[in-house]
């Protein structure tokens, strides 16, 4: 889902704006068939940021901002 997603933003340099998966469906970024949910069923998002784009998933207790969310890649730790 990040190559698909880098891959967008590639095509759509002029853009500053950050693909989301209905884009990627839609726009045949994405294989037929790839999995667009975490292991607990939580849909996954596109998260743009200073660090770049990010495959993020709410984590096994389902929400947003907690401390169990995964992030790939992970984001870069500023000291």
């Amino acid at each position: 889902m990040l190559e698909a997603a880098q891959s967008w933003k590639s095509e759509n340099a002029d853009s500053s704006g950050c693909p989301t998966l209905w884009q990627l469906e839609h726009e045949r970024f994405l294989k037929e068939g790839a999995s667009t949910e975490d292991p607990w069923g939580s849909r996954l998002r596109i998260h743009c940021d200073d660090d770049g784009l990010a495959v993020v998933s709410p984590g096994p207790d389902g929400r947003a901002g907690t401390d169990d969310d995964l992030r790939e890649p992970r984001a870069k730790s500023r000291s």
